[in-house]
Parts: C-alpha cells; structure tokens; sequence
C-alpha cells in the first residue's frame, strides 16, 4: 500500500463498509508490541486519514450486493463469502472499486471537523 491508495472500512462483525480511509504513509511492521489486540496479532499498522465515514445506521450492507461484485464471483460456496473480505489487505478490481465509491457517495457521511 502506498500513500494516495484508498481502503474500504469493513466491519466484519456487521457485515457492512463503514467508509472510506486514504493511506497517508509507509506500512510499520511491528511483531513483539502491537497497537491493537495482543503482540504479534496485528504486526502491520499503516497511517491513514478518514475520507469519508458513513453515517451509523446507513452503513453499506456488503452482503446484499453479492450478486453485483467481482469479488464474489466463483467462490465454491457463497455462504461463507465474507472470507473473501477478509482477506487483508486485497485488492478490488477497478468496477468493483467505481461500484463501491458510488453507492458510498450516495450515503449520509459524518462531517469531519478539521
């Protein structure tokens, strides 16, 4: 990741994108102390900057466009399709990408305060 790339913010317990974070910096690789969870848990941290938060309540339920995104095609069982996503981190193709930033345009967003 590179800064400039954009990330889709997947809540994996809801099942939904949250918004849309830009990488603002170099990866940091750090295996015996971690900002999150337990050492070693989460050994790569990279910096980033919110460009646009949904909204709670609004959030992009990503498990009703299954059927929609390249992502999903070809999984042996589409039940167990979230695994897809949570594959980290993994790069969208680019109609998946246009698809993803156009409905998330479309939601209510929390205003950033600068």
């Amino acid at each position: 990741m590179r800064p400039g790339n954009r990330i889709f913010a997947y809540v994996t317990k809801t099942k939904k994108i949250a918004g849309v974070l830009e990488v603002t910096g170099k990866a940091e690789i750090c295996i015996e102390k971690s900002k999150y969870g337990v050492p070693g848990q989460f050994p790569v941290t990279i910096p980033t900057r919110a460009a646009r938060i949904i909204q709670d309540g609004y959030w992009l339920d990503v498990e009703k466009l299954l059927g929609q995104l390249k992502l999903f095609r070809g999984l042996a069982n589409r039940k167990y399709w979230s695994g897809a996503l949570r594959i980290s981190p993994r790069e969208l193709s680019t109609s998946d990408t246009i698809l993803l930033e156009k409905l998330i345009s479309e939601l209510p967003f929390v205003t950033q305060q600068e």
